[in-house]
């Protein structure tokens, strides 16, 4: 790897150049934390640690020539924790509400992550963003929203940049006209 870190549960490749010149090289020998792994006897000299967990490894790449000389490498090597995606709800309004038009209603979220922090949160209507806050709590108020059904959801990011996008709620805007009134009584006589 060209640097000293990995992410945990991501291969790592390591690929070593030997050479001699008091000899051929005849093998290669990996060990990690030292405990042989890999013994490669031609070239490339190359060796892939596994889906490693989360901590400090030294990987030695050892050479050996035909005349028995050895040469050795250390590489440190430092795995982090995978990123944990953020969550993500839109808590109101209720799916399937209805609204009469001309409508006005407050899209609320809860957004957090387990190991880090919630940089961004993005309101979307349709798919298309309405708006973006990185303040909680999170909340947009919709005004005068006119007759139609609409798809909202929430989208997080967090520190790391991973989003997650909630699943959507249905919002139902319909023409309520006003309730006729007929006056009954008292009647002609």
């Amino acid at each position: 790897p060209a640097s000293s870190t990995a992410t945990a549960n991501t291969d790592v490749n390591f690929a070593v150049n030997a050479s001699s010149i008091n000899g051929n090289i005849t093998q290669v020998n990996f060990y990690v934390g030292g405990a042989l792994v890999a013994n490669v006897t031609s070239p490339p000299y190359q060796y892939t640690l596994h889906n490693p967990a989360a901590g400090s490894y030294t990987v030695t790449a050892e050479a050996t020539d035909s005349v028995g000389a050895i040469g050795r490498t250390d590489f440190p090597l430092t795995v982090t924790a995978a990123n944990v995606p953020p969550t993500a709800t839109l808590t109101a309004p209720a799916n399937n509400s209805t609204y009469a038009a001309p409508a006005n209603f407050t899209l609320k979220a809860n957004a957090g992550d387990s190991d880090g922090n919630v940089t961004q949160v993005e309101f979307l209507e349709n798919g298309t963003l309405l708006v973006a806050t990185n303040i909680a709590p999170y909340q947009f108020n919709k005004i005068n929203v006119p007759i139609g059904t609409y798809s909202y959801s929430v989208r997080a990011t967090d520190n790391s940049g991973s989003k997650t996008t909630s699943a959507p709620i249905s919002v139902s805007v319909i023409n309520d006209p006003p309730p006729t009134v007929v006056l009954t009584s008292p009647t002609n006589q």
